[in-house]
């Protein structure tokens, strides 16, 4: 564990929010202190691979133009996630009826649960509010539509 890594994981372990790789490098450069140590980009995007693949953080794929956001999950209680298409907003959620749904379904099946993640894909009030949705509404429409 060198001493690069150890910031990485204090910084996205002394948050709450979805951050992408640049924005976890400049939080680490504009809190770095002196004697801290010097970060590069590719340290962090390193780090931060590695640090999925140990299950330390998980990515949430924002789409299109949108960086992957990274979230730590040691300590944290189960969650799901609205995405939207057309910011990068992720915000969490949880519901127990949604669960045992989910649960039934894979009893139902005759699977057995290792892990699962939800994600839900749509435009945030705040660019449905401002018009930034971009016209996607009528794909909304055919998608509720099924």
């Amino acid at each position: 564990l060198t001493s690069q890594r150890a910031a990485i994981f204090k910084a996205i372990y002394g948050t709450h929010r979805h951050l992408t790789a640049d924005e976890l490098f400049e939080s680490i450069r504009d809190s770095r202190r002196a004697g801290d140590p010097k970060i590069s980009r590719a340290t962090v995007y390193r780090t931060l691979s590695l640090m999925e693949e140990g299950e330390y953080v998980e990515s949430v794929d924002v789409g299109r133009d949108h960086a992957l956001r990274y979230e730590h999950v040691l300590g944290h209680h189960h969650h799901d996630h609205l995405v939207c298409i057309d910011c990068g907003r992720v915000v969490e959620f949880s519901d127990d009826d949604l669960e045992e749904v989910q649960l039934a379904s894979v009893a139902h099946y005759g699977f057995e649960i290792t892990s699962h993640r939800l994600y839900i894909y749509g435009t945030c009030p705040e660019c449905l509010k401002s018009g930034k949705s971009g016209g996607k509404k009528k794909r909304r429409q055919s998608i509720s539509s099924r």
